[in-house]
């Protein structure tokens, strides 16, 4: 390549931007361009003008500063020593590009997680919506249950609504069952004939200490609570015993409506209810559980625990 001379220092140079109006090639420095610029241009660079032609009123050029001069040598130098300060620089910036980049990984893969999670989420709001729909469901079978129980308590309640249930006799061998409930009658001044009594009859319990209780079927309601009245009015003077029928010991004879097991579970549980409550009475007629407060206060008639709750 031929060299030639600066338009602006005088000075030789082999390669540098040529004017498109004076046609004076510079050096890149002189032209106040750097190379990258000027090569950057592509098809402007026919166009471009150097600074003199640029400015027509400078009439001087701008001295280009040599590598002899005292002011480039202490640029230079001072250019040295930053480029030694950013050395280091240049090392910690390029760990930090590889921490960013793991960082950007980390993120990534944090993403995936977050969405991964995100759609076990969803899974589980969803099938959480299902057990709450179930959870509904299960409720009202439990309501329904609870339903059926009482309607079949009511219903086997009723089936014994012609029975009464005697506890406290004492079980012997080859005993005589009608011949005991007729003795009772006597006792409490009711006529039972033979023929008023469906069947008698002695029933397991869950006592083994006690005897079983006796369970009498009479021909309907009727005689049934007509007996149990007889029995209750007797007991009022006096509480009838197994001495009185003339057997041995000398246990308390009690005669009562033939309550289901649930509806002597509620019998219990409302004793026990009307002593913590100050209630005076409670008592079974025609099956049925009863409570009062005392001689002035309204009856209450109970039919589960749920009438128990609201009692104050």
């Amino acid at each position: 390549m031929m060299s030639s001379t600066c338009g602006s220092c005088g000075e030789s140079l082999t390669d540098g931007p040529r004017c498109s109006m004076c046609h004076l090639e510079f050096h890149y420095g002189c032209a106040g361009i750097t190379e990258g610029g000027y090569r950057r241009l592509g098809d402007r660079k026919l166009n471009w003008r150097c600074p003199k032609c640029k400015q027509p009123g400078l009439q001087s050029p701008q001295p280009c500063l040599t590598p002899t001069s005292p002011d480039i040598v202490l640029e230079i130098r001072a250019l040295a020593v930053k480029l030694q300060a950013l050395d280091p620089m240049a090392a910690d910036l390029k760990v930090l590009r590889s921490e960013v980049s793991d960082l950007k990984d980390q993120i990534s893969e944090a993403n995936s997680s977050i969405r991964l999670f995100n759609g076990r989420v969803s899974a589980l709001e969803e099938r959480m919506t299902q057990v709450e729909k179930s959870q509904e469901q299960v409720e009202l079978l439990h309501a329904e249950v609870k339903n059926m129980k009482v309607e079949v308590n009511a219903r086997e309640q009723w089936l014994r609504i012609n029975n009464v249930e005697v506890k406290g006799i004492p079980q012997t061998s080859n005993e005589n069952l009608y011949t005991i409930i007729q003795s009772i009658g006597s006792k409490v001044n009711y006529c039972l004939q033979k023929q008023l009594i469906s069947f008698i009859t002695r029933v397991p319990t869950r006592e083994k200490s006690q005897p079983c209780p006796i369970i009498v079927s009479f021909a309907n309601r009727y005689v049934k609570e007509d007996f149990l009245a007889a029995c209750r009015a007797a007991n009022k003077v006096k509480l009838l015993t197994s001495s009185d029928l003339e057997l041995r010991g000398n246990t308390n004879i009690y005669v009562n409506d033939h309550l289901t097991v649930q509806n002597k579970e509620l019998l219990q549980k409302t004793k026990k209810v009307a002593k913590e409550k100050n209630f005076a009475y409670t008592w079974v007629k025609h099956a049925k559980i009863f409570l009062r407060k005392n001689d002035t206060s309204p009856i209450i008639c109970i039919r589960s625990e749920v009438d128990l709750s609201k009692i104050h």
